[in-house]
């Protein structure tokens, strides 16, 4: 699996597709292909406020979930956004997706009944101190004694 992060257009489309999202002018996507080139997940962003941001996933079998992917995943959320939390909106019904978010670390903030056509609204919030796939703790970054050359 390789990671690519354009053409904008066409990995939104695909998302919004998936996961029956209106599009906004500022969703940004990143995406996974697989060795022939299929792309099999796309993972979006959108509404940062300056503190916040909403992340979108949309994938097929479990074989794209790789630990890149996941540091690419949260890397521009918390590094390049600098989001203070990531927020997942996840309707009920949906195990799988809830499965995936609450192993990834995410937790339960709030849920809405019927915010969703069919049923209940999960949101999940992830803080930068919650995330495990940063490589650092607490907001420090940790670096190898080889790579700090101390």
């Amino acid at each position: 699996m390789r990671l690519v992060n354009g053409p904008q257009d066409s990995l939104a489309t695909w998302l919004c597709r998936e996961i029956n999202l209106v599009p906004s002018p500022h969703l940004r996507c990143l995406g996974v292909v697989d060795k022939m080139g299929v792309l099999r997940a796309v993972i979006g962003y959108d509404n940062f406020n300056g503190s916040a941001i909403e992340m979108h996933v949309a994938g097929y079998g479990g074989h794209w979930i790789t630990r890149k992917v996941l540091k690419a995943a949260f890397d521009y959320p918390f590094r390049v956004c600098k989001a203070k939390v990531i927020v997942a909106k996840v309707v009920s019904t949906n195990d799988a997706a809830l499965r995936l978010d609450y192993k990834l670390g995410f937790r339960l903030c709030a849920t809405i009944p019927d915010g969703h056509p069919d049923g209940a609204l999960q949101i999940l919030t992830m803080t930068r101190s919650q995330c495990r796939f940063l490589g650092d703790v607490h907001g420090w970054e940790i670096r190898s004694s080889a790579a700090s050359g101390s």
